[in-house]
């Protein structure tokens, strides 16, 4: 299921082809509902503030159980192909406006059953974190990449908008 969530999410960025935007913020959402049962399928990009072209962004994906998963894409190599074939995805240190920083984990991404070295999964307690984050933050949430024998990133998201554009989707209900 993810690997498909990841194709379509991809897609859709690359495409610019989003259902809406969150007036004034770089906040995308792809309503979708499965057309037998009716699961919503629907999914939020959060693109990073400094990419103009989106290639970096956190993705909400509802997993058509009233849940979600999240995704982080960046344009930049999160990992190296050894720390891949190992499963060792890298650490994200994340902080909300100006909170003390917090670190969770990540799980390795594949698009097109191919392995993403731009991209990870968050864990199930990570990704409740995460969510978490942008529902509190006034501002924004920052997140560093603390990739494993190379420079650590730091991303910049928006969390303005964050709960507009979740509930644009049903709050993955």
């Amino acid at each position: 299921m993810r690997k498909y969530l990841a194709a379509l999410a991809f897609a859709a960025l690359t495409t610019a082809s989003a259902a809406g935007q969150i007036p004034g913020q770089p906040i995308y959402y792809f309503p979708g509902r499965d057309a037998m049962t009716d699961a919503n399928q629907s999914s939020l990009a959060i693109a990073e503030v400094n990419d103009t072209g989106a290639n970096t962004f956190v993705g909400v994906f509802c997993d058509g159980k009233g849940g979600y998963d999240i995704l982080l894409k960046t344009k930049n190599p999160l990992m190296t192909k050894n720390d891949l074939d190992l499963d060792r995805s890298p650490k994200v240190m994340y902080r909300i406006d100006a909170e003390t920083p917090k670190t969770v984990s990540t799980k390795t991404a594949t698009l097109k059953n191919a392995p993403d070295l731009t991209a990870v999964w968050f864990t199930e307690q990570a990704e409740k974190e995460i969510y978490r984050a942008f529902v509190r933050g006034r501002s924004k949430v920052t997140m560093r990449v603390l990739r494993d024998g190379m420079a650590p990133l730091d991303y910049v998201f928006t969390a303005k908008g964050f709960l507009a554009g979740m509930e644009k989707i049903g709050n993955c209900r």
